[in-house]
Order: C-alpha cells, then structure tokens, then sequence
C-alpha cells in the first residue's frame, strides 16, 4: 500500500490508500523506460482520487491505466476535512487540479 504524510501548520495528518484499480493494456519488457503520469481526478475534504498512466518512453503507448483513492485522517487515523485542518496542503493541491 502507497500512502504519504501531509504536514502544515496545523500539524501532521496522513493519506492512507483505501482502494486501488490497474487495467493492464499491453505489456512492457525488462529493458523498456516506463513514465507514470499521475494526476488528480477528484478531491474533496475528506477524499482524494488519483488517476495514473503507464506510458512506454519510446512510442508513447499506453501500457496501463489505474486509479488509487486516499483518505485524510489525522494521527489517531481518524477521517478529517483538510479544507478545515490541513488548509495548507489542501491549498496545494488545488494547485494540481
């Protein structure tokens, strides 16, 4: 499981990863250069969805699509609203939509 820590002013939170999806296209050999292109699709205070692509360097095929979806809970890993308690990162992130 992927998560990653947050932390602003109003303290640390965390981003604990609750569901994730991958649709293998094609497939990819040992010596090929893969780029991962990940971008925001949804976000709320309490939520955020990030979508993400495979893409082969060399002929820019898409080799897989996914999507993995977090939480904002606080250090007790209880769900927050990070537009209320982390309103640095929210800011932040709202830079990436």
């Amino acid at each position: 499981m992927w998560n990653w820590i947050w932390q602003d002013g109003s303290g640390q939170g965390d981003d604990p990863l609750i569901e994730s999806h991958c649709k293998y296209i094609e497939c990819a050999k040992y010596e090929d250069e893969i780029t991962i292109k990940p971008w925001i699709e949804e976000m709320s205070g309490a939520k955020v969805i990030f979508n993400y692509s495979a893409i082969r360097s060399f002929d820019k095929k898409i080799l897989a699509t996914g999507s993995t979806v977090h939480v904002f809970v606080d250090e007790k890993f209880r769900i927050i609203n990070i537009m209320k308690k982390g309103t640095e990162i929210w800011g932040k992130l709202q830079i990436l939509l």
